[in-house]
């Protein structure tokens, strides 16, 4: 099996804690009052559709799709946050 190329990549998380010493370039992050922020950024000459899944124990999934622009690298997703999902 061939290896998958993805047109993006996760730079940064956050949430708003400032007790929260989850380094910034971790792929994972523990929301703070319901909130958590990814930044990702479109790799150089790869287009395609990149997802970001937000998960929590006990709420429904969130995704946010977006399609990497053709010549810009910033890419700005919507997905609602997760303590506004119910399971």
């Amino acid at each position: 099996m061939g290896r998958r190329r993805f047109p993006g990549e996760i730079v940064a998380t956050d949430n708003g804690d400032p007790t929260d010493m989850t380094a910034f370039p971790s792929l994972t992050r523990k929301p703070f009052n319901g909130l958590a922020l990814v930044i990702v950024r479109a790799k150089r000459d790869q287009r395609g559709e990149i997802t970001i899944v937000a998960r929590a124990d006990g709420l429904r999934e969130a995704r946010g799709y977006q399609r990497t622009p053709t010549n810009r690298p910033a890419l700005r997703f919507s997905v609602p946050p997760v303590n506004a999902l119910p399971p």
